[in-house]
């Protein structure tokens, strides 16, 4: 019996196709199937179609479930008149008796028409780019062969659910969270088998669950419809929130088939459920009666119970989703009008934190609530990277308001002008997860100036975000700040630079080691010293302590926001490595963009060892913190020159505010110094030299700090004659610009004795 075809209903096309491409693939077309001619037919205004048979290789056993398909299946071609081949050619059926209540990979189909095979998963379109009009013929065949094996139901073991080729909107709510519902049979009101939610409209076609309704929950969410509803009812500006309802079967039978045609009204909504045992008469009834929507559109979620785990999903529940449009006169008499509109709609999954994390390739996040101070430009780019990919427990702090010239560069928009940078950027990073509860929580509060209340002592992270040498002291002078890692990030060099510092266990190496360690990798960083050298060049004078991060809270800062945004990606991708280990030491993070010609991208990483560490011998309000290297290399000079005394000078930075010199390196005795066993004087050839280059590659960061010498037999302590020279010292120091203490070192067999004066 030959099959009735839709095609036959179509015009047939006279006019000459002006598409070159769809009349080059119908030739080639024709000539794959050994057809002579093709007969076009007028599909819509926008399409043209082909009917042709295709051949089926069946099963010799016989078709699956005995699922009526034909050794030869007719099927309609549809080319987009205008736009194809960009727009690939979609496949239908052309049989009116065709199976389609019995096969997945069918789009769900306007009534009156047949339904579409989902031929490839992906985008047709970039299958159908790469493939010739032939591969297509091939692949209608092969799609047909798989269906009479019943190879498109059921995918290794799991079930095809369906799928919608037209629909009016997205409904965003958490798959799982719904499933919950209906596995453990949570009805509201009752015994009724339908849940309740309340959803945002955020857009005139998208609606997102806010919250389920609970029992517990039910009087809160009264007063907050009432009262979002009278400011509807007022004129003021407000959320819209719909009610919504999820429905399914009391039964516990699984059902395999499908049905490819969408209900358009609710009598047609009724039987659909119906057929998958699902009752929405009862629904309806409270829709009519009870149902508290202040809006028209009210969402109806249909779970399917199906008989094994729905690809794509955590469990063997499918939902079909759908928006009814519901006016006061549609629920006269207590039921609801059988012709209400009923539009169909399609899930969209919110981003979850679990989401999150597979969709960044984050395998785990190390629990600890962390503490992030600065939500300026880099501070807010860097913690929008983590939020987004699951980092979320965070207390973030910034005493400053979003101004208007701050939207050049930061990460939240103009509508957030004037509010408080941490508590809109919080909020922001909350809205990305609203089927979660998360931590992440905004504040405008100032910081503890000793950081030593147990508070700050409870995190597991503590990260610098502000290019403020005021917290960077805070941080430094924080001697009761045991527990928590410290990373800062910053920004320099007009934005080519950027530093992501780490410290070591138990804070050794500390960030003042690793800001001055940055400095001193000039030795081996030739970009290093470019850049200390241009930041020079930008102070008023070399005596001044240049700052070495930048902040970008000035309108007169000229850095730009991509470059930013390159230094926070990275910094970024730094924090999140480094909050996976268990052990850490001290490390510095490059990242630069050079400028000059082509824009490269260059990143470094300096390892940096614990310093030791000194408080003065007669002044303990300073600490000396040495590199090891500059006390191996004193005691190794001391061996070399024994019997005799030998000495030089150390190279670093003083601190003023924390009462801390760093002695990064030492200059050994120049050529013209004189000594015995009991005595050193220190010469100057070469000298004044060495430091001045020191001084230059260094940006003026790193200079003359000190004096050290030998006792190689003694005493412990500074001799008469150490003290003479300490007293010129410190005469010549005071009439200095910025006078500097007096530091000494006296190296012993024994022991490091520093001292300041």
């Amino acid at each position: 019996m030959a099959a009735k075809l839709y095609s036959a209903s179509l015009p047939i096309v006279t006019e000459e196709l002006k598409n070159p491409a769809t009349r080059g693939s119908l030739v080639a077309i024709g000539k794959f199937l050994g057809l002579r001619k093709l007969v076009l037919r007028q599909y819509s205004d926008e399409l043209i179609a082909i009917s042709v048979k295709i051949k089926v290789e069946l099963p010799p056993l016989g078709n699956f479930q005995d699922i009526d398909i034909r050794p030869e299946e007719p099927v309609l071609i549809l080319f987009d008149v205008k736009n194809y081949p960009s727009v690939p050619p979609i496949v239908k059926t052309d049989r009116l008796d065709f199976p389609k209540d019995a096969l997945a990979h069918l789009y769900v189909a306007v009534k009156g028409k047949t339904p579409a095979f989902c031929l490839v998963r992906g985008d047709m379109a970039d299958w159908y780019a790469k493939k010739k009009p032939q591969d297509l013929i091939i692949r209608i065949g092969n799609w047909l062969r798989d269906a009479a094996n019943g190879e498109l139901t059921l995918n290794g073991g799991r079930f095809d659910p369906m799928r919608y080729e037209a629909y009016s909107g997205k409904l965003v709510y958490d798959y799982d969270q719904f499933a919950a519902l209906v596995q453990k049979n949570q009805s509201l009101p009752g015994e009724a088998n339908f849940a309740m939610a309340i959803f945002k409209r955020t857009s005139s076609s998208t609606y997102q669950v806010h919250k389920i309704v609970s029992a517990e929950n039910a009087a809160d969410t009264i007063k907050l419809l009432a009262d979002a509803f009278k400011k509807e009812d007022d004129g003021v500006k407000t959320t819209h929130y719909h009610i919504g309802y999820i429905a399914w079967s009391a039964s516990e039978e699984n059902i395999a088939t499908y049905q490819i045609e969408a209900p358009n009204n609710w009598q047609q909504l009724v039987t659909y459920a119906a057929k998958y045992g699902i009752d929405l008469e009862s629904l309806g009834r409270y829709i009519a009666v009870d149902d508290r929507s202040h809006f028209r559109g009210i969402v109806v979620v249909i779970g399917i119970k199906r008989p094994a785990q729905v690809i794509g999903f955590s469990s063997s529940i499918e939902f079909s989703n759908h928006v009814i449009v519901v006016e006061d006169a549609d629920k006269a008499g207590g039921k609801l009008n059988e012709e209400v509109a009923v539009l169909q709609y399609i899930h969209n999954q919110p981003l979850t934190l679990q989401l999150a994390q597979k969709i960044s390739g984050v395998e785990f996040i190390p629990p600890g609530i962390n503490l992030a101070v600065g939500c300026g430009a880099l501070g807010s780019k860097i913690l929008s990277h983590l939020g987004r990919s699951g980092y979320v427990n965070f207390i973030v702090i910034d005493k400053e308001k979003l101004s208007a010239h701050n939207l050049a560069r930061h990460a939240l928009f103009a509508d957030h002008i004037g509010r408080n940078k941490a508590e809109a950027l919080a909020e922001e990073i909350k809205k990305l997860y609203p089927a979660n509860s998360i931590l992440m929580t905004g504040l405008s509060s100032h910081i503890d100036p000793t950081m030593s209340d147990e508070v700050s002592n409870g995190f597991k992270w503590i990260f610098d975000f502000t290019a403020s040498e005021s917290f960077f002291n805070t941080l430094v002078k924080a001697d009761k700040l045991t527990s928590p890692n410290i990373c800062r990030v910053l920004i320099s060099d007009h934005g080519q630079m950027g530093v992501t510092m780490l410290e070591g266990a138990n804070r050794n190496p500390r960030i003042d080691d690793l800001q001055i360690s940055v400095v001193a990798a000039y030795k081996s960083n030739p970009w290093v010293t470019d850049w200390l050298n241009r930041e020079a060049d930008q102070s008023q004078s070399k005596d001044v302590e240049l700052n070495i991060g930048v902040g970008c809270n000035s309108e007169t800062t000229v850095i730009a926001d991509d470059l930013i945004s390159l230094h926070a990606s990275y910094a970024s991708i730094v924090i999140k490595k480094e909050m996976e280990n268990t052990e850490h030491s001290g490390k510095i993070f490059l990242s630069r963009v050079g400028q000059e010609g082509l824009p490269l991208i260059q990143t470094d990483f300096i390892s940096i060892k614990p310093f030791v560490l000194y408080h003065t011998v007669n002044e303990s309000i300073w600490e000396i913190r040495y590199m090891k290297t500059v006390i191996d290399t004193m005691k190794s000079q001391m061996g070399l020159k024994m019997p005799n005394e030998t000495g030089g000078v150390l190279i670093g930075s003083v601190n003023y505010s924390t009462h801390t010199i760093h002695v990064m390196d030492i200059i050994t005795e120049p050529a013209d110094s004189a000594s015995t066993d009991v005595y050193f004087l220190r010469g100057i050839e070469d000298l004044p030299e060495q430091v001045l280059e020191i001084t230059q590659n260094t940006g003026g960061q790193l200079g003359y700090v000190g004096e050290w010498h030998s006792h190689p037999f003694g005493p412990n302590k500074l001799s008469s004659t150490d003290m003479r020279s300490v007293m010129s010292f410190k005469k010549d120091f005071e009439i200095q610009e910025i006078p500097l203490p007096v530091f000494l070192t006296v190296v012993t067999p024994d022991l490091l004795l520093p001292y300041v004066f």
